[in-house]
Protein backbone atom coordinates (compact mmCIF):
# COMPACT_ATOMS: atom_id res chain seq x y z
CA UNK A 1 0.00 0.00 0.00
CA UNK A 2 1.47 3.55 -1.04
CA UNK A 3 1.60 5.36 2.38
CA UNK A 4 -0.39 8.46 0.43
CA UNK A 5 -3.35 6.08 0.10
CA UNK A 6 -3.85 5.83 3.64
CA UNK A 7 -7.38 6.18 5.07
CA UNK A 8 -5.94 9.43 6.99
CA UNK A 9 -4.80 10.74 4.10
CA UNK A 10 -7.61 11.01 1.62
CA UNK A 11 -9.74 13.25 4.58
CA UNK A 12 -10.03 16.37 3.71
CA UNK A 13 -10.20 19.62 5.59
CA UNK A 14 -13.70 21.10 5.90
CA UNK A 15 -12.31 24.00 3.40
CA UNK A 16 -10.68 21.98 0.99
CA UNK A 17 -14.30 20.14 0.68
CA UNK A 18 -16.24 24.12 0.52
CA UNK A 19 -13.50 24.60 -2.35
CA UNK A 20 -14.88 21.21 -4.24
CA UNK A 21 -18.24 21.64 -3.90
CA UNK A 22 -18.33 25.65 -4.38
CA UNK A 23 -20.30 25.97 -1.17
CA UNK A 24 -19.45 28.21 2.09
CA UNK A 25 -18.64 27.19 5.39
CA UNK A 26 -21.28 27.70 7.15
CA UNK A 27 -23.28 25.41 4.77
CA UNK A 28 -20.59 22.76 5.01
CA UNK A 29 -21.24 23.28 9.16
CA UNK A 30 -25.02 23.01 8.42
CA UNK A 31 -25.01 20.11 6.50
CA UNK A 32 -22.77 18.48 9.17
CA UNK A 33 -25.17 18.98 11.44
CA UNK A 34 -27.63 17.61 9.73
CA UNK A 35 -25.74 14.18 9.58
CA UNK A 36 -22.83 14.84 6.46
CA UNK A 37 -20.29 11.91 7.19
CA UNK A 38 -17.35 13.50 9.36
CA UNK A 39 -14.34 12.39 11.14
CA UNK A 40 -12.75 13.63 14.12
CA UNK A 41 -8.70 13.24 13.62
CA UNK A 42 -7.74 14.37 17.37
CA UNK A 43 -10.80 17.35 17.74
CA UNK A 44 -10.44 18.37 13.80
CA UNK A 45 -13.24 17.40 11.41
CA UNK A 46 -12.09 15.77 8.80
CA UNK A 47 -14.34 14.80 5.71
CA UNK A 48 -13.69 11.12 2.88
CA UNK A 49 -14.31 12.78 -0.52
CA UNK A 50 -16.59 9.44 -1.33
CA UNK A 51 -18.86 9.41 1.46
CA UNK A 52 -19.45 13.48 1.04
CA UNK A 53 -20.47 12.74 -2.43
CA UNK A 54 -22.45 9.59 -1.80
CA UNK A 55 -24.48 11.73 1.06
CA UNK A 56 -24.96 14.61 -1.15
CA UNK A 57 -26.05 12.51 -4.11
CA UNK A 58 -28.50 10.42 -1.72
CA UNK A 59 -29.98 13.79 -0.21
CA UNK A 60 -30.34 15.28 -4.27
CA UNK A 61 -32.36 11.50 -5.20
CA UNK A 62 -34.46 12.54 -1.78
CA UNK A 63 -35.23 15.82 -2.74
CA UNK A 64 -36.28 14.47 -6.60
CA UNK A 65 -38.53 12.11 -5.17
CA UNK A 66 -40.14 14.97 -2.77
CA UNK A 67 -39.31 13.17 0.21
CA UNK A 68 -38.37 16.14 2.43
CA UNK A 69 -34.84 17.02 3.77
Amino acid sequence: MNPQDTPVSRRLKPLEICAIYGMSLSKLLRLRRMGLPTVLVGSKPRFDPEEVEAWLRGCAEKEADGEPS
